[in-house]
């Protein structure tokens, strides 16, 4: 008959049915498979997994991924991001060339109206000699372009 049997039998049928039977025979199971399956599901599984499905790919991809990465990336992109920067703090500033210094005088300069001036006797008697001189950063400037 082309009726589906109602009782599951254990081995090959002898004599299979040209139609599909209206249920499964048997119901399928919540537990993770042992094995990989080949084809794919009509639908997505409710589980998820924490173990990607493929590989990751050797190239850049074209779009950007759905799930972002908490990771830096290795080397900047060639285009500008179109997302609004992010509230992460990143890492310190790199000084690159020169830092701010300061060319004022110690008390006794400011006191007396003495710039700080690469010929004035004091400069050349106490920068880069005087321990005071250097603590406080007198002439910071100056000292510095005179060596």
């Amino acid at each position: 008959s082309d009726l589906p049997s109602v009782v599951p039998t254990i081995g090959p049928t002898a004599n299979p049915s040209k139609s599909p039977s209206a249920e499964p025979s048997t119901p399928p199971s919540v537990s993770i498979s042992p094995s990989d399956s080949v084809e794919p599901t009509s639908r997505p599984t409710e589980l998820v997994s924490a173990v990607p499905s493929v590989p990751p790919s050797e190239f850049p991809s074209f779009a950007p991924t759905l799930v972002s990465s908490n990771e830096p990336t290795l080397s900047p992109s060639s285009s500008p991001s179109t997302q609004p920067p992010s509230d992460m703090p990143t890492s310190e500033p790199t000084v690159v060339g020169c830092i701010e210094c300061t060319d004022e005088g110690n008390s006794w300069m400011r006191d007396q109206n003495i710039p700080c001036h690469p010929d004035y006797i004091l400069i050349k008697r106490k920068c880069n000699r005087n321990e005071v001189w250097k603590r406080e950063k007198s002439c910071q400037y100056t000292c510095y372009i005179t060596g």
